[in-house]
């Protein structure tokens, strides 16, 4: 991921016009949409919805940010309110950094993963695992809607492996 991606991506979303955000960035169209298609395809996630006419952001209705309040998490829970989603959880296991991410902009800091049980509603549409900690990739696996979207961004510093419980 490029600071020159973030970029088109703001200049997108805020412009909700391809052709537009395009000439804001004093680029071409097609340079902009190849710069969304390698942003989507890093973070495995659908950015816009498209067609010739119309642009819209997209978003699942509730997104989970797992290491909310780490650097990398902090930025996950930022892009996330850019999107729009009806709610914004950020995880993390310091209360000090569940603050932090209260800063950054989700509607709903949770200090502890178990505390996720309080947090109202069903599981989540998206969920970002940012700590590259095994367990947590499992967690984040395990809090996803059924046809919901995770996306592991933390780099772990040993295998991942997923319970078989996890997956019912």
């Amino acid at each position: 991921m490029t600071v020159y991606q973030l970029e088109c991506f703001l200049a997108v979303a805020e412009e909700l016009n391809f052709s537009a955000a395009a000439q804001r960035l004093f680029t071409t169209q097609p340079a902009v949409t190849y710069q969304i298609n390698t942003l989507e395809k890093e973070t495995g996630l659908h950015l816009f919805d498209r067609t010739t006419r119309r642009t819209k952001l997209t978003a699942g209705h509730r997104v989970a940010v797992m290491g909310g309040g780490g650097p990398i998490g902090l930025f996950a829970v930022q892009w996330a309110r850019i999107l729009g989603p009806g709610q914004v959880v950020a995880v993390d296991v310091s209360p000090e950094k569940a603050d932090l991410a209260l800063q950054a902009g989700p509607y709903v800091p949770t200090p502890i993963a178990h505390a996720l049980a309080a947090v109202p509603g069903d599981r989540f549409d998206v969920v970002v695992e940012t700590s590259g900690v095994p367990r947590v990739a499992d967690q984040a696996v395990a809090i996803a809607a059924r046809h919901g979207q995770v996306t592991l961004i933390g780099i772990p510093n040993k295998d991942i492996t997923l319970r078989d419980s996890t997956w019912a």
